[in-house]
């Protein structure tokens, strides 16, 4: 068995128990993420994330952070359990570090990608990154635990989606199997199959047939679906932390819309969630990752509480390294409630 799966089983069976208390990405990711957890695992929604400065959580579970699994978000503490795929590994040197990291599923990690190439061919840096969304690594993940996952592809709620292209629109993993990173999501298809079981295959050969007009059009269909329910304007992942934003923490009518929506096209049942989410707010910033000094400085910082490398090639590297910090400990608390 490849060594990377082997480390995943063994963080999967540490992790992936039932009747876990999580806080989710406010997006489509997380949302399905969320809904996978709950239906397999019978885990317990208890907040939020905008993946920037806030962090929404019920009242009475703000003491409660060392007990919670954070999805689709990755948390500095090494006390804290996380699953995500972000790079977050630095080097080579770092992601060996990160690699016996009990607390962190993360496909990134397993595998040793990092940020900053090693050498000039180094495919363990950061193009070579895994491409997809938490929720096809976390059904992989479900099904290496001998767990049977059954998702039919019928139509979904959204006009002219089928239930396998609502998923793959997860991070834009159809696109990107579809477009110009095909030699790398061919290549993390064929690990996330090795890891999972039959679902994971069936969805994964799926998706290696999309062409890219198709994966396109699918995108644009769903970005208006998504704004119709009022996620934020220019989203195209259904980020509905602006919903969180101008009702204060509540949960109302048109949050419920989207869950629910989404909910029914899965035929899962539906989140279970309370009226009120606190909300608990820190400080967000990104650096260029050419400014390796800079960065060096925030790791240092006790108070870092997350932080991503999302880009490090190209434009995007101007401010590429992205990360939260919630002082003095890098953990939410009173301190940090609004206004």
């Amino acid at each position: 068995m490849d060594s990377s799966i082997n480390q995943t089983l063994e963080l999967c069976k540490k992790i992936l128990k039932e009747n876990q208390k999580f806080i989710i990405s406010a997006d489509l990711d997380g949302i399905l993420s969320a809904l996978v957890l709950q239906k397999y695992l019978n885990w317990q929604i208890v907040g939020f994330c905008d993946s920037k400065n806030t962090v929404w959580i019920l009242p009475k579970e703000k003491k409660n952070f060392k007990e919670i699994v954070f999805i689709d978000i990755f948390i500095r503490n090494p006390e804290i359990r996380c699953i995500d795929q972000h790079i977050v590994c630095k080097d080579h040197n770092h992601s060996g570090e990160m690699y016996s990291s009990q607390t962190k599923l993360n496909p990134n990690i397993q595998n040793k990608r990092y940020a900053k190439r090693k050498f000039k061919e180094d495919e363990r840096e950061f193009r070579w990154k895994y491409p997809f969304g938490t929720v096809h690594y976390i059904l992989a993940c479900i099904e290496t635990l001998k767990i049977d996952v059954k998702i039919e592809n019928k139509q979904s709620q959204f006009n002219n989606v089928k239930v396998f292209d609502l998923l793959l629109r997860a991070d834009d993993a159809a696109f990107s199997t579809s477009y110009k990173y095909r030699r790398n999501c061919k290549i993390w298809w064929n690990w996330l199959k090795e890891l999972g079981g039959n679902f994971t295959t069936t969805l994964a050969d799926y998706c290696l047939e999309i062409k890219m007009d198709e994966a396109k059009k699918t995108q644009d269909i769903l970005k208006h679906e998504f704004k119709d329910l009022k996620c934020k304007l220019r989203s195209k992942d259904a980020n509905f932390s602006n919903q969180l934003v101008e009702n204060k923490g509540e949960i109302k009518d048109e949050t419920l819309s989207l869950l629910e929506k989404i909910s029914s096209s899965l035929n899962f049942p539906k989140l279970k969630l309370e009226n009120y989410y606190e909300p608990l707010v820190g400080t967000y910033d990104r650096i260029a990752t050419y400014r390796e000094d800079k960065i060096e400085e925030v790791f240092n910082r006790k108070d870092l509480f997350s932080y991503a490398f999302t880009f490090y090639y190209g434009p995007g590297s101007m401010h590429g390294f992205s990360y939260t910090l919630f002082p003095p400990d890098g953990i939410p608390n009173n301190l940090h409630k609004t206004i």
